[in-house]
């Protein structure tokens, strides 16, 4: 009885982790490049702002067709890569990106938030942030507070997929104020230690 128990608590200790650990590795690329700007890579005519979507972007059918050599020749990324990416994505599963709820305590720069409610000033001191940019901060907020519900600037993003060697990431990411917005899937490579935004294909502007 013993024995047929033991492989099964490996098994869900293994699960455990490995799930843990996963989620570890989202935040933490999350964090390395939740400020990058994507304006010098794409049409994007706004920065991304401070305000972060609780939401997953949920990856699906209609992103997979987006995200091939075509798209993204320009941005001289391994077609091998691109395929472990592309299969990557397919494999995440949908109902658990649903769930999913990016954590306050987890993102350091950003503020997450839910369109339909006010943010207190006490939000700043979770984030980590300079004296300057606390000081930009303080202000965006209190527009936030002022601004009607449809016309709050929100960012979201999807979760990260990163290849095998760490080298290369995918995610979707945008902006969206109630009836307009815009998303894009961008590719990001590993340089010297840091990540970079080497390409993007648009999915929607309203």
């Amino acid at each position: 009885m013993k024995k047929s128990i033991l492989p099964l608590i490996v098994l869900l200790i293994t699960s455990f982790f490995s799930k843990a650990q996963n989620t570890e590795s989202i935040y933490h690329f999350m964090n390395e490049t939740i400020t990058l700007s994507p304006r010098e890579n794409s049409d994007i005519r706004s920065d991304w702002g401070i305000f972060f979507s609780s939401k997953l972007y949920t990856i699906d059918e209609r992103i997979y067709d987006k995200i091939d050599y075509e798209g993204f020749y320009k941005c001289n990324i391994p077609i091998d890569i691109l395929d472990e990416l592309k299969n990557k994505a397919k494999k995440l599963d949908t109902t658990w990106q649903n769930k999913f709820k990016w954590q306050k305590k987890d993102i350091k720069k950003f503020i997450v938030v839910n369109s339909d409610k006010n943010i207190p000033i006490s939000a700043l001191d979770k984030l980590t942030l300079t004296s300057n940019e606390k000081k930009q901060a303080l202000k965006w907020i209190k527009e936030w507070n002022k601004t009607p519900l449809n016309e709050r600037l929100i960012n979201y993003a999807s979760v990260p997929v990163l290849s095998d060697d760490g080298k290369y990431a995918l995610v979707i990411r945008g902006q969206s104020t109630g009836s307009m917005g815009w998303d894009s899937v961008f590719i990001y490579s590993k340089v010297t230690g840091k990540w970079k935004i080497i390409g993007s294909r648009k999915i929607t502007t309203l």
